[in-house]
């Protein structure tokens, strides 16, 4: 019997559910961090990789005498690093609310049906949130690979550079 409420239940997804489980994950200051630090990753891993090290920049007006290449690749790593640190407490912040309205969204999915609440708070809020129709279980895998290359995939660019540059 209760196998059958936690099938009706699970099988009941709202849209606002896929909604928020395919929304953009990152807010526009978030989004722009993560564009400065794979912009300057990727600068320091082409320095580093081809050996140019620029002469001038004529955008700024900027020319460079006879300068020390490693102290530029040690301000370029320290750049990385600012960029990479402030990307890792915006995104973190972004991803904790979008967990924070996905348990609020379980909740109130939950509440809204006349189901007694099993023991186990967590459990059902899981329950509730992980599983769905198979046509919903998209909702679940698209947001896990877009976690993956809009969170993992900077960092790893941006660790990588930092040590290729300083290493």
């Amino acid at each position: 019997m209760e196998r059958r409420r936690w099938k009706q239940i699970l099988n009941q997804s709202t849209r606002s559910d896929h909604t928020l489980r395919l929304r953009d994950q990152l807010s526009e200051i978030t989004r722009k961090e993560r564009l400065y630090l794979l912009g300057v990753s990727t600068v320091g891993i082409t320095i580093e990789y081809t050996g140019l090290i620029p002469t001038e920049i004529t955008t700024l007006g900027i020319k460079f005498g006879e300068a020390n290449p490693n102290a530029l690749l040690y301000i370029l790593a320290l750049v990385i690093a600012y960029f990479l640190t402030a990307f890792v407490f915006y995104a973190a912040s972004d991803y904790f609310s979008w967990r924070l309205d996905m348990r609020e969204l379980a909740k109130e999915m939950y509440e809204e049906r006349d189901v007694e609440k099993p023991e186990n708070q967590e459990s059902w809020e899981r329950a509730v949130i992980e599983r769905y129709r198979l046509t919903a279980r998209f909702a679940l895998f698209i947001p896990a690979i877009r976690s993956v290359f809009e969170f993992l995939l900077p960092i790893a660019v941006g660790l990588f550079a930092i040590f290729v540059l300083v290493f």
